[in-house]
């Protein structure tokens, strides 16, 4: 399935010419709308080639700073564009700093930190942080006192010790999840039962360290402050939408699985994988049942359907959560957080406008 984004889309974003060019071009197609199972295939994550600026790129308006930041070679204006949206949207649901946005261990994930708020319990901080050591290890040293490197040094180390993690691996997305598998504590059921054992150390360690109180609720000032001051740095910032490409690309896989074609298709399904961490096979077996019985559906009605299936997945506590920031992404707008959000206004584009 390719995505061409129609000329009003462009006239309506920026006054200016844009050719469009295809937005999945180098994502496996996993088509099944109709109902047959989606090729459960990988899609890899190449290795960013930059370019030019990627603020220069954007014709969406963006509420992020992307100065400094290249843009990969290897996606079209448009593919840049619409992960830029995403990037956006999400990232204000996560935390109100950007890139530096940290969250304590309520959700007993050890740490969140950046932009979208990677976490020790599912092992998507760790990578970032060894990756930062091994790239960037002068810039890191000097972000921490001299005991507080050495400690989370020693925790991402034994962390990529443990799990055999290399810094330069392609990285892969898993689509479907299998029904009896939890892709993270917003889900039913015993997350640290599917915890690796590494991440368990990785969230004692945050317990441990970095925190006043055993609970992990209250940070220590300078290990706050410091945490922070690396996620804010050019070098972690390109760590971070480096990472986020693993996100855009399973995104992209879940929009061809359900042969959808909207913008707003695109970014709910970015939340998904940012907030939710992806589908079920019971969900895709239950849009399955859906699409038999409604060959028909609007796709507003596709993505309602998708969010009533995940939603049942999801702990009561957090449910209202996850419902107000899909269906808001759905309509354009909606009340998120206790604030009224006008998202097409914000960011300068047109949630219904059709690509394909």
């Amino acid at each position: 399935m390719k995505w061409l984004l129609l000329l009003s889309f462009l006239l309506s974003l920026i006054a200016c010419n844009h050719q469009a060019t295809s937005l999945t071009n180098s994502i496996p197609s996993t088509e099944g709308s109709n109902g047959e199972d989606p090729t459960p295939t990988p899609a890899p994550t190449p290795i960013v080639d930059e370019g030019a600026n990627l603020d220069e790129k954007l014709f969406i308006c963006s509420s992020l700073d992307f100065s400094s930041m290249l843009a990969p070679k290897d996606l079209s204006d448009i593919e840049i564009n619409v992960f830029a949206l995403g990037l956006n949207i999400s990232a204000s649901f996560e935390g109100v700093q950007g890139w530096k946005n940290i969250t304590n261990n309520f959700d007993g994930m050890g740490l969140s930190l950046g932009l979208l708020n990677q976490t020790l319990g599912t092992g998507s901080l760790q990578p970032l942080l060894v990756r930062m050591l091994e790239k960037h290890e002068a810039k890191m040293k000097a972000q921490y006192s001299e005991a507080n490197y050495n400690s989370i040094k020693a925790m991402a180390l034994e962390w990529k010790d443990d799990t055999g993690f290399i810094v330069n691996q392609i990285e892969t997305v898993d689509l479907f999840a299998p029904n009896d598998s939890r892709w993270n504590a917003l889900d039913e059921g015993d997350f640290a039962s599917v915890q690796g054992a590494a991440e368990s150390k990785s969230v004692a360690w945050a317990l441990g360290n970095i925190y006043q109180d055993s609970n992990g609720r209250v940070f220590k000032a300078d290990w706050k402050t410091q945490l922070q001051t690396m996620a804010s740095s050019g070098e972690y910032r390109d760590l971070q939408f480096a990472a986020a490409r693993v996100l855009h690309n399973k995104a992209i896989g879940y929009v061809n699985a359900f042969s959808l074609s909207e913008i707003r298709s695109y970014l709910f399904m970015f939340d998904i994988v940012v907030q939710n961490g992806g589908f079920y096979q019971k969900n895709f077996d239950d849009f399955r049942s859906f699409m038999a019985a409604n060959p028909n559906a609007t796709e507003e009605q596709k993505l309602r359907a998708l969010l009533a299936s995940r939603l049942v997945q999801v702990r009561s506590q957090y449910r209202e959560d996850v419902r107000s920031r899909k269906e808001g992404i759905i309509d354009g707008h909606g009340r998120v957080h206790q604030t009224d959000r006008n998202f097409e206004t914000e960011y300068c584009y047109r949630s219904i406008e059709v690509i394909n």
